[in-house]
């Protein structure tokens, strides 16, 4: 490699460096620059049967010239601004029925991203169109326009004035000519811009993009729209003496296209962005036509590379100095393969030098083609794309083959350089440290490996000789007498010697030693120095894992056995804790069940004297017996929430619902509570039309039940309000909240702590006072959070409380609220409301084991006017529904000798089609889901109650008019109530 004065010394120097120079510069603007590095990457498309206006539209908003239409993810065609001017205006076609289709140019014009800028710009000139389209492997990638083109090639300078390539034939329209006339204009001489006069001066210009934003985009009619309305003004002029390049720079400041050439308001003419693009696009194309004749003329072997080293040029006098047959056997390839070098190892740093588009000067050996070996100077230097950015590199070859001396000095030195390398190869490559002394005990080689396992420094080498080196040797040895006898002797002996020896260090070396050989003549020695200080310490430290894996199994054993032990304890628990989970569930089941089968007959019977003639004092007694079990009921119902709600089996039913419905549905059911109290009961809704909410409906009915009976029962005179609205916190759903204000008792600091505690009220007396499980309000807020929301209470003892729940939910907008939801009246029980009452018509079977029950039911069913049979348990009632026909049948599920599970999957396997009702203490929503899988049409549960009754039996049985009918009351469509939702009747969906 020569040092870069002695090569700037060389004659002739100047020619060369002027021919790399021109080099450069070519390559600047046909290699370096593509389409893909200035083209738009985000390009609007539109689909075929897109609505033109609804293109405009889509063009004036981003403020762009075009969309690219697309279909089935091919490119089928392009809508310009001219198209819009030609085919949707200047023809007279209505443009605001016309589709994308009808106006669009197809096929489209495209290229490759890695086509040069000037070929590109070519092209545009060549078809007359102002953009291109930009595919890779088929896709849509970008699109490149001639202002993207202008605003690269403008970066090389143009100096002309724009009186030069300016258009002095400029069209000119009075400006209050219509848009329709103006665009006829435009499309009949196919320009792209009128100038407006406003008698002899400039008053505006009119241009596509001005019909595009301003006409099309806003809907105008054009035969109705004055040119002054929407024309461009004022406009942006130079004067003839501009220089190009400052015109297009006022363009790109004014993003406009065209200027208006005038000089004390005298209008010469007018410059346009397709102006500067043909002018630049021409000097550039003369200047490359130049430099690229400069080197297909030089003497010189001038090349160019990529990036990656990849040749992209080369000229004629560099494929004459390789001897090759043409061009193509070295442009598109790497730089010069391995074949071309006469030392292989030399091409590595030049690549890596035209990579990194490094300044290198450097003298080679190659071999050419036909195998002759040539000797160059290698010239490299960095080429920049238009961001100043290096891309490439390119280089020179200077041939200097005819130095015969120097050849001939080049060819001893690359012998003299193998010979070197191979021996220095061959030594540094090995594991070992490796010494050679002469037969004069001068050191003849070292390598690296020996020094460092020594620790000693290159200095340290060259200045001792073979025995000092030795003695230094021994110095570091924990036994150097024997190391020392052995060397003096190996000096008269011819044999071979192998030792281990131990440094102080700590390190062991193994040390073998054998007579050098040269020419068949034994002289000095060779030394090969093995450091097995690791291998040692291997063999103890594999003695020492040992005795330490053993130790580790025995410790393992122990440690998997007591994990085996705590895995049997825990699988223990485990199985208890479902165990006791599991009874805890039966035995809620069984207690609601055993409660609610005699409830039945208690509620039943005294609802059925409340309808008897009675003294008012019995009547009393009759009304305390039926609110003291519903009582009791909503004490079971509350618990067996509560326990659904510890064991995670709770879940919610998102659905839509009216917020209004749901307000009015609380009222009406809350309203008898508040009335017997003469307590006043107040809803406030939101202000604004009915809304739909998108939430847990049922939910949120029982907890607003709990919260809004809590407040009347605690409230002995006043008022309790309900207050609603959502409620905005910037969150991504609002917040529907609920306020409910009472002026009761109040709750004191030290009850606030326990409040949403479960079985815990106020005090004792609170509970002996009022009454009460103390779930109601654990319930509440166990719901609440289920819903994601919170709950929070104010209170003040002696004035009243205030608790307030609030959920996310989703409001689906305004609507009417409709009338609230009634069931039809099925089976000819559809009167009108002067109709009297209704008995029913029809057999009925009853299966129940409870005798108090079975004597119920046939006093209700035959106060309904229906023939009843009893069957007082499963066998009993299978046989009576096999031997004869009926019209309904009630089955209870609970019985001994065979259940009413198994009752009604016998007879619906046995084909009976007739409709059957499961009368159930179970109120679990698997127990009644398992009853309509096995075949009932409907669950209700028990304690039974007889308005809900009647209104269910109407739907199997036929009903009739009774004028002076003495039983049952009045068939009257039935307003859904509110409730825990999991107790309520279900009907199997088939």
């Amino acid at each position: 490699m020569m040092d870069a004065k002695t090569i700037s010394d060389r004659k002739g120097l100047d020619p060369v460096l002027g021919d790399l120079s021109c080099a450069i510069s070519m390559a600047g603007s046909r290699y370096w620059l593509e389409v893909g590095e200035v083209m738009t990457e985000d390009v609007a498309v539109a689909p075929p049967d897109q609505p033109v206006v609804s293109a405009a539209q889509q063009m004036s908003q981003m403020n762009i010239s075009c969309v690219v239409v697309i279909e089935n993810d091919q490119v089928v065609g392009i809508v310009t601004e001219t198209d819009l001017l030609k085919r949707a205006v200047a023809s007279g076609k209505n443009f605001q029925s016309l589709q994308v289709r009808e106006i669009m140019t197809g096929p489209v014009l495209s290229v490759g991203p890695h086509l040069s800028v000037l070929a590109a710009a070519r092209m545009m000139e060549q078809s007359h169109i102002k953009r291109l389209v930009i595919l890779s492997n088929g896709r849509l990638v970008g699109i490149v326009t001639q202002t993207d083109l202008v605003r690269v090639l403008t970066s090389y300078g143009m100096w002309k004035d724009v009186s030069a390539i300016m258009s002095r034939e400029v069209t000119t329209v009075p400006v209050s000519c219509t848009v329709a006339d103006a665009a006829r204009i435009m499309a009949g001489r196919d320009i792209s811009c009128v100038v407006a006069l406003a008698g002899q001066k400039v008053a505006g210009v009119f241009t596509e993009r001005d019909l595009m934003k301003r006409v099309i985009a806003l809907k105008r009619d054009p035969d109705k729209t004055l040119l002054d309305k929407v024309l461009s003004s004022p406009v942006v002029s130079v004067t003839p003496s501009t220089s190009v390049l400052g015109a297009f720079k006022v363009m790109e400041k004014n993003k406009i296209r065209r200027l208006v050439v005038q000089d004390d308001d005298t209008l010469f003419g007018i410059v346009t962005q397709t102006d500067v693009f043909y002018a630049i696009k021409g000097k550039l194309q003369a200047e490359e036509q130049k430099n690229i004749q400069i080197l297909e003329d030089s003497h010189n072997s001038i090349f160019a590379t990529d990036q990656d080293g990849v040749v992209v040029y080369a000229n004629p006098a560099f494929l004459r100095l390789l001897e090759g047959r043409s061009l193509q056997e070295f442009v598109g390839q790497p730089f010069l393969a391995e074949s071309f070098w006469s030392d292989p190892s030399e091409r590595k740093p030049v690549i890596e030098a035209l990579r990194c588009g490094q300044v290198d000067i450097r003298e080679l050996a190659l071999r050419g083609c036909q195998g002759r070996k040539v000797f160059v100077t290698l010239f490299t230097t960095f080429t920049k794309n238009i961001n100043g950015q290096i891309n490439g590199a390119m280089g020179l070859l200077d041939d200097i083959t005819d130095k015969k001396e120097l050849v001939a000095l080049r060819e001893l030195q690359d012998h003299l350089r193998h010979s070197e390398q191979l021996l220095r190869g061959t030594i540094e490559s090995t594991a070992d440290g490796i010494l050679v002394i002469d037969e004069t005990g001068r050191i003849s080689h070292w390598n690296q490996r020996f020094a460092r396992m020594w620790g000693l420094s290159e200095e340290e080498l060259v200045r001792m000789d073979g025995a000092a080196l030795l003695d230094c040797l021994a110095g570091r040895l924990k036994r150097p007498k024997k190391f020392q006898n052995v060397a003096r002797q190996l000096g008269r002996w011819k044999q071979d010697s192998l030792d281990t020896l131990r440094l102080r260090d700590g390190k062991i070396i193994e040390s073998y030693t054998c007579p050098l050989h040269r020419d068949s003549v034994s002289g000095g020695r060779v030394w090969n120095f093995r450091d097995i200080t690791w291998r040692k310490r291997a063999e103890d430290e594999l003695v020492l894992a040992q005795s330490e894996a053993q130790e580790a199994c025995r410790a393992t054993e122990q440690i998997n056995r007591q994990l085996a032990e705590a895995m049997e304890r825990a699988n223990i628990m485990a199985q208890e804790a479902v165990a006791a989970s599991r009874a805890k569930g039966e035995f809620l089941a069984n207690m609601s069940h055993e409660i609610r089968t005699p409830m039945n007959a208690i509620l039943g019977f005294a609802d059925l004297l409340a309808s008897e003639t009675l003294t008012d004092r019995q009547r009393e007694f009759i009304k305390t017996i039926g609110e003291s079990g519903k009582h009791l009921l909503s004490i079971i119902e509350d618990i067996l929430d509560f326990s659904k709600i510890e064991a995670g089996r709770l879940q919610t039913e998102m659905r839509e619902f009216s917020l209004e419905e749901l307000l009015g549905g609380i009222e009406r059911l809350m309203r008898p509570l508040a009335d017997r109290k003469s307590v006043r009961l107040i809803l406030e809704t939101p202000a604004g039309p009915a809304m739909r909410i998108h939430s847990d409906e049922a939910r949120i009915r029982q907890c607003l039940i709990n919260l809004v009976s809590n407040a009347v029962k605690f409230t002995e005179t006043g008022q309790v309000v309900v207050r609603t609205r959502i409620v905005s916190e910037g969150s991504s759903l609002p917040n529907l909240r609920f306020e409910v204000q009472d002026t009761g008792i109040g709750i004191s600091a030290d009850q606030m702590k326990h409040l949403f505690e479960p079985f815990r009220q106020g005090d004792g007396s609170t509970t002996r006072r009022f009454g009460g499980t103390g779930l109601g309000l654990a319930i509440t807020r166990q719901l609440v959070e289920l819903l994601g929301g919170r709950v929070s209470v104010t209170s003040e003892t002696g004035v009243g409380s205030t608790f307030a729940i609030e959920f996310p939910v989703e409001c689906r907008g305004s609507v009417e609220s409709p009338a609230p939801q009634t069931k039809p009246v099925e089976s000819g029980a559809r009167l009108s409301s002067k109709s009297g009452p209704l008995r029913l018509s029809g057999q009925v079977l009853v299966v129940e084991d409870s005798a108090n029950n079975r004597m119920l039911m046939k006093i209700l069913l035959e106060k309904f006017g229906l023939q009843v049979t009893m069957a007082s348990d499963g066998i009993q009632g299978l046989q009576m529904a096999q031997n004869r026909s009926f019209d309904l049948i009630l089955m209870d599920i609970q019985m001994p000798r065979m259940t009413g599970y198994e009752v009604v999957r016998t007879l619906r396997d046995q084909g009976l089609r007739t409709p059957i009702v499961a009368l159930t203490a179970h109120a679990m929503k698997e127990d009644h889901q398992r009853c309509l899988d096995v075949g009932c049409d409907r669950v209700m549960t028990k304690p039974l109650d007889r308005q809900r009754l009647k209104q269910m039996m109407q739907q199997y049985l036929v009903a009739r008019e009774t004028p002076s009918a003495k039983t049952g009351g009045e068939l009257q469509p039935v307003v859904e109530p509110g409730g825990n939702p999991d107790h309520q009747e279900e009907t199997r969906r088939t």
